[in-house]
């Protein structure tokens, strides 16, 4: 028998579209030359620049260097992951936070989750390793687990290289049972000094987890009553974050390793969905409705709303 010719292997290049399953899907990295954006359950680089250290270079039929291909690299695999679910990046863009909800056999969850919950680095940490020496894909099947993961990646590389992947955090329990009440991450946001990552798990559950990442030791989880689509710290004082969403904008205060909801903000509409917010340098707090109003809240006040121009000519 001939032996059978060496067929060639496909590689993601390029997508088309955006990812609107998730917040935040075009993230960037650094003055703009490098974005980051969710394809699927895959992450790619993309420059915005000719001729750039980290485009992707194709190799032609005859083995020659093509450089007219696609300006964008695919970040490895991450084996068993589902989705992506949502992305964080600090404010000096050197971390970034990479929520996916992962499907993995029970007991291998039990114990990733248990060693969360006692604080285990080491422990906490294993499911990255592995993982990636088995190579596995995408685990389906009877008897797995849905989990909540985040994979924290160093974005200060050489020149030309690609995001490292430093460290997997776990989630260490959901009030849930089964598959089918599994809640995934939806927001998440790192502290104005990058050391603590939040997360927030969707509605109905909607558990806030708090990481000191560099450790892998959660720091605490608590529950919330609210439907949350953002989260984002406050510029000055570490301990205050604010939160947003449907008919939702409240300011949370992390004290004794405990969450506590402050006062909520004064001469809001009740009614309105809060889409997206920030924060300025001078404390406001800007946030945009799903009416396309803009409301500035200064003192944990409504000071002003730019209605939106446009509603009354909308058909």
């Amino acid at each position: 028998m001939a032996d059978c010719p060496k067929l060639d292997t496909m590689e993601v290049v390029h997508a088309f579209g955006l990812n609107h399953s998730i917040r935040d899907t075009v993230i960037g990295l650094d003055m703009g030359a490098h974005v980051l954006s969710v394809v699927g359950n895959r992450l790619a680089v993309m420059s915005t620049e000719p001729n750039d250290d980290m485009v992707a270079h194709m190799q032609g039929a005859g083995g020659e260097e093509n450089t007219t291909g696609p300006s964008a690299r695919f970040l490895p695999h991450l084996p068993h992951v589902v989705r992506v679910t949502a992305v964080a990046v600090d404010d000096r863009r050197r971390t970034l936070a990479v929520c996916v909800e992962a499907k993995l056999d029970a007991d291998e969850a039990d114990v990733l989750q248990q060693a969360a919950a006692d604080g285990s680095a080491s422990l906490a940490s294993i499911k990255g390793g592995v993982a990636e020496e088995d190579g596995a894909q995408d685990v389906v099947g009877d008897g797995k687990k849905m989990v909540n993961e985040v994979v924290i990646y160093n974005l200060v590389t050489k020149p030309g290289a690609l995001p490292k992947k430093v460290r997997t955090l776990v989630q260490e329990r959901e009030h849930a049972i089964g598959l089918h009440e599994h809640a995934p991450f939806v927001a998440a946001a790192f502290s104005m000094d990058g050391q603590n990552l939040l997360a927030i798990s969707g509605f109905p559950i909607c558990t806030v987890v708090a990481w000191d990442w560099k450790k892998s030791q959660i720091m605490f989880t608590s529950d919330m009553k609210h439907s949350v689509t953002k989260i984002s710290f406050h510029p000055t004082e570490a301990s205050m974050y604010s939160t947003s969403g449907p008919d939702h904008l409240q300011m949370w205060r992390i004290s004794n390793k405990q969450l506590r909801q402050a006062p909520q903000v004064k001469g809001l509409l009740h009614g309105e969905a809060y889409t997206d917010h920030c924060w300025t340098h001078d404390d406001r707090l800007v946030t945009c409705t799903q009416s396309g109003s803009v409301v500035v809240v200064e003192e944990n006040e409504q000071q002003q709303v730019f209605k939106n121009a446009h509603q009354q000519h909308r058909p």
